[in-house]
C-alpha cells in the first residue's frame, strides 16, 4: 500500500477528500490504493509525496471541493434571465461538475456575479444530450465565468455519468 510523505514530485494525481476528510489515493503506475485520512494534511498547500510499495514515488493534489471538476471544451450559449431583449452568447465551457460551469464567452460581456442566466450545451457522448441549466454568476474574470447551478441535482443521471472520473 502506499505511503504518503509530505513535499512534492515528478508525477501527480488527484485524489478527492470526501466529507469524513478521507481521500483514496491510487497509484498511477500498478493500481494499488488506500484510503488516508487527510486531516492532518488540511493547511497544505502543496501535493502530498506518496511512495508505493511498487517502488513508484508519485505527487498527490488532495481535492476539497464539494463536487469532481472535469475538464472539458464544449460549444453551448448563455443568455441573461429578466433582460428582455437579451439573446444568446456563444461560449465555451471549459470546466463542469454536478455543482456549476466554468465557461468563457466569445465575446466581452457585462457579466456580474450574481447574475442569472441560462446556459445551453450538448455533451460529447453517444447520446449527446442537451443540458440547459439555471445558473448565478459567482466569478468573473475577464471572460471567464464561474457559475453555481441554481438548483444543482447530484442524483442528475446525465450529468452524474458524464462527470464520472476517467
Amino acid at each position: 500500500m502506499a505511503q504518503v510523505q509530505e513535499k512534492g514530485g515528478p508525477v501527480t494525481t488527484r485524489a478527492f477528500v470526501n466529507e469524513r476528510h478521507e481521500a483514496t489515493i491510487v497509484c498511477p503506475e500498478c493500481g494499488r490504493w488506500k484510503t488516508i485520512d487527510t486531516t492532518p494534511f488540511a493547511a497544505l498547500a502543496r501535493p502530498l509525496r506518496v511512495k508505493c510499495g511498487c517502488a513508484l514515488t508519485f505527487y498527490v493534489i488532495l481535492e476539497r471541493r464539494r463536487f469532481y471538476r472535469k475538464k472539458t471544451d464544449l460549444p453551448g450559449t448563455y443568455v441573461k434571465i429578466g433582460v428582455p431583449e437579451a439573446t444568446p452568447e456563444p461560449m465555451r465551457v471549459e470546466n463542469l461538475s454536478l455543482g456549476g460551469v466554468g465557461f468563457r464567452t466569445r465575446y466581452r460581456h457585462d457579466l456580474k456575479v450574481n447574475d442569472v442566466l441560462e446556459v445551453r450545451f450538448v455533451l460529447d457522448t453517444a447520446r449527446r444530450p442537451e443540458i440547459v441549466r439555471t445558473v448565478i454568476v459567482r466569478n468573473v474574470d475577464d471572460r471567464y465565468i464561474g457559475a453555481e447551478f441554481r438548483e444543482p441535482d447530484p442524483y442528475d443521471e446525465e450529468l452524474g455519468g458524464y462527470l464520472a472520473p476517467d
